[in-house]
């Protein structure tokens, strides 16, 4: 699955990679879970822009959208669908209160999947947007 994350090009990398190492089919999928036109758009336009950076990798590619509020539920069913050997995720650097006691969509992916999943941290990333004074 595919966000409007930054660390999301970095699962793009790693499928690329892992795709050409086994010579295997990427399958993007994007869930859009707000109703607003405007990330719908950007979600829809970000699909297409990895899609056609795996294409032009010379991976086999497809792209779906899916909606909907359970996102766990809809990887899994997708990834049965198409019959998916593995799935890649993302889990978070850090966890807020409420996720450290509720759990995250990729905890929920992994401990619920049928599928093995391959999951791994983002990079470490400076915060850029605060002002840090010289002095």
């Amino acid at each position: 699955p595919v966000d409007l994350s930054k660390e999301t090009r970095e699962k793009v990398t790693k499928a690329v990679e892992l795709a050409k190492l086994f010579r295997s089919d990427i399958r993007v999928i994007s869930i859009l879970t707000q109703t607003d036109e405007d990330t719908e758009n950007k979600l829809i336009s970000y699909s297409n822009q990895v899609w056609k950076f795996i294409k032009e990798k010379g991976i086999r590619c497809t792209i779906k959208t899916l909606r909907g509020k359970d996102i766990p539920k809809m990887v899994l069913d997708y990834g049965r669908e198409v019959d998916a050997d593995l799935i890649l995720i993302m889990s978070k650097a850090e966890l807020s209160l409420k996720e450290l006691f509720i759990g995250t969509v990729a905890q929920r992916i992994i401990s619920e999947s049928d599928i093995p999943v391959l999951s791994f941290r983002p990079m470490m990333r400076k915060d850029t947007t605060a002002f840090a004074s010289p002095y």
